[in-house]
This record gives structure tokens, sequence and C-alpha cells, in this order.
């Protein structure tokens, strides 16, 4: 497979995107630890989805939140949809996309529907939402 180049926002632009978008502490000492661990965990399930699966895949990243993961698995599956249940995470995400060049679709939906037809998609992610569903069950 071949290899594609990721272009990452820089830390300042991550700070201020978490700052600005995050729902989750505002304290400086993690948000400096989520930046790290955000971009890792984006690179390492890209690197896990290019052992199966080939550029041209459909991947919808369900519950794409403010954008991490989203940035950069869209930069090496151009066929990528994102989908969020919450429209000002939908507009950090758009933001993530811009800064590293990348434009896909985002969808927003109700969160027990999805406006899609079966079968569209050949991957689908689903990264730190279970603790958002409310009958995880």
């Amino acid at each position: 497979m071949q290899k594609i180049k990721i272009k990452l926002p820089n830390k300042k632009f991550y700070i201020d995107h978490l700052k600005n978008f995050s729902q989750y502490s505002q304290e400086e000492n993690w948000i400096r630890w989520y930046v790290k661990v955000a971009k890792l965990k984006g690179l390492r399930t890209l690197k896990i989805l290019q052992e199966y699966k080939s550029r041209d895949a459909r991947l919808l990243d369900l519950g794409c939140g403010i954008g991490f993961t989203l940035s950069i698995l869209a930069q090496a599956f151009p066929k990528s949809i994102g989908c969020e249940v919450d429209e000002e995470a939908l507009q950090a995400t758009r933001e993530m996309l811009k800064e590293v060049g990348v434009s896909i679709p985002l969808r927003i939906y109700d969160g027990k529907s999805l406006p899609f037809k079966n079968n569209e998609f050949d991957v689908i992610t689903c990264i730190e939402v279970i603790e958002h569903v409310e009958n995880p069950e």
C-alpha cells in the first residue's frame, strides 16, 4: 500500500482547538496531555485501517466529535464522511479539516437513525462515543 504523508496541525492549533471546542477539562496539563494522545490515537487507527483497506474505501467516522481522528483518516481515505449529533462539534471538525487541507462531507444526525443507506460504507469508526450514548447496552 502506498504510504500517505499525513499533515498534522501544529501544537498551538491543537491546544487552541481543544480550548475552544472540547467539552472536557480546560485544565492546561490535561489539554497538553490530550493533544499528544489524540494524535497518537488517530495515527494508530490509520495504521490499522491501512493494513486492511485500500485508499478508495468508503469510511464513516460516526461521532466524529471535534475532528481530531477524522482529520487524519480523511487524508488517507478521501471517500470519508463525518457524522455527529452536535452542530458545534461539526463546526470544529470543519475547522480541523480546513487546517489539514481536506474537504469531505459532514452530516448531522439525531443519534438514533443514521442518514445513510445500508451497505454504504466499507469502514465505520466510532471512537470515544460510547460514553455519550444514553443506553449503551
